[in-house]
Order: structure tokens, then sequence, then C-alpha cells
């Protein structure tokens, strides 16, 4: 009798999550989309990563040709002190504004993907420039994966 409730209720889970129209979403929906061009603006190291991460998706073959912009910005502020009035741990903010147009169309599109994170200092200079350095590349792969995700949303729905 259990084995018999059991199924029927991974039956009906499989049903309903099928009918729902819940589609994974693929990052492939930018191997159709030619990026002619990619500007940056701002924290050129972030912005190489970025626009590198983007033309890995580029098709040269497609017609849909996109014009991107980057502009980024990084912003180091004191997140934490300690009693004797010293700096424990800093915190990095990273905005990018992305403003793309697709060509032949008038129109111009934009969005804004921010991320952050936090980092000690460390016992010597070149460990907190390494912890720094160390968070900038995870906040650079998170902004890349994420401004790719919205571009595949944003140019598929048109």
């Amino acid at each position: 009798m259990k084995k018999i409730k059991i199924s029927l209720i991974i039956f009906f889970a499989i049903l309903l999550l099928n009918g729902c129209g819940f589609k994974i979403m693929k990052k492939d929906g930018l191997k159709g989309i030619n990026f002619v061009e990619v500007n940056t603006a701002g924290e050129s190291r972030i912005n190489y990563y970025i626009k590198n991460e983007i033309l890995l998706y580029s098709n040269k073959e497609s017609n849909r040709q996109v014009k991107i912009d980057l502009d980024t910005t990084k912003k180091k502020t004191i997140k934490e002190k300690n009693e004797k009035n010293e700096i424990i741990k800093y915190k990095l903010d990273v905005i990018t504004t992305v403003n793309y147009n697709i060509i032949g169309s008038l129109e111009k599109r934009s969005f804004v993907v921010k991320k952050n994170g936090d980092y000690k200092i460390g016992e010597r200079h070149i460990r907190t420039i390494s912890n720094e350095k160390k968070l900038l590349q995870v906040i650079q792969k998170g902004l890349s994966e994420d401004i790719i995700e919205e571009l595949s949303i944003k140019l598929n729905d048109l």
C-alpha cells in the first residue's frame, strides 16, 4: 500500500513539473548572436575578463549582431575596525552597467549587475593584496556569469 502511494506521489510530481512550463536555462541561447563590438569603460581588469567571457559565446556567422558597452566601477570601503581603531575588514562593491543594442534596431537597452564581498586584512601588506585579488576574481566570475545569463534572457526574448 505504501509503495502505491509513493509511486502515485512521484508520478503526480513529475506530471506537475513537466506541465508547468519550467525550462532549464542554457547559456547556449547566446550561440546565435554575433557580438560585433564590446566597448569598455571604468575598471579595465574587470572589463577585460567580462569581455573575454562574453566573446566566448559570440558566433561570427550569425546574422543577429549586437553591440555592447560595459561600464564598471569598483568601490572599496571599510567594513570593520577593532577596538584600537585599526581596519580589519574591507568591503568591495563592483557595479557593472551593460548597455546593448541590436544593430539595425534603434532601441538601446541596459541593465545593471552588482556584486560585493569582503576580505580580511593580512598580517603583511602582500597578504592583504592577495586577499583582495582572490575576492576580485570571485566577483569577476560571478559578474560575467550574471551578465551572460541576463543577456541570454533579454536577447532571446526579442
